[in-house]
């Protein structure tokens, strides 16, 4: 663990406030949740992530649903690609999503290709030369928890209305994982 030097006190109502620092640091917003966490005698505050208790089975779903369609999938919590598969994983796993896939969960609705425009689906500059994409949020509680993305780059297939449901169908299955 990092020590940072900081001290709060705790209120009377057992609060406590993270410094603005340590908050921007760890990409933490308003009304995120935190997850309190006991390792021997320390308190630890992990930023709760609910996709966090289905990565193996997003990679699972993840080669099935790209062995299925041939299609590159990649499934993403709120921050970054957890499982990914049909593609080279090295580019896509563990890294952070654009702020368009982000745009999609928050807006919980369908994004695809339409008119051969396409969206970046990391945060750096990595992205590849798409030819056709879906981004459908996963949805648990009304809370939008991740996505999951389909898209084509060598093979030059364009995504048809079979694997447009099929998207849709492993959103609403994951999401209804948690809940």
């Amino acid at each position: 663990m990092k020590a940072t030097g900081i001290v709060r006190k705790i209120d009377e109502l057992g609060r406590i406030v993270i410094p603005k620092e340590i908050r921007k640091n760890l990409n933490l917003k308003n009304n995120d949740n935190l997850e309190i966490l006991i390792e021997s005698d320390n308190i630890v505050l992990k930023k709760y992530q609910p996709m966090g208790r289905l990565i193996a089975f997003s990679k699972t779903y993840s080669k099935t649903l790209s062995d299925l369609t041939g299609f590159c999938v990649c499934i993403t919590d709120t921050e970054k690609i957890i499982a990914t598969s049909g593609c080279k994983k090295e580019k896509y796993l563990g890294e952070s999503i654009s702020n368009y896939v982000l745009d999609t969960m928050r807006d919980r609705s369908i994004w695809s290709t339409m008119e051969n425009s396409t969206r970046n689906i990391l945060a750096s500059s990595k992205d590849e030369e798409y030819v056709s994409q879906i981004i459908a949020p996963i949805i648990c509680d009304a809370e939008a928890i991740g996505t999951v993305i389909m898209f084509s780059c060598e093979n030059k297939s364009k995504i048809t209305d079979l694997e447009f449901k099929l998207v849709q169908l492993t959103a609403k299955y994951l999401g209804a994982q948690l809940e």
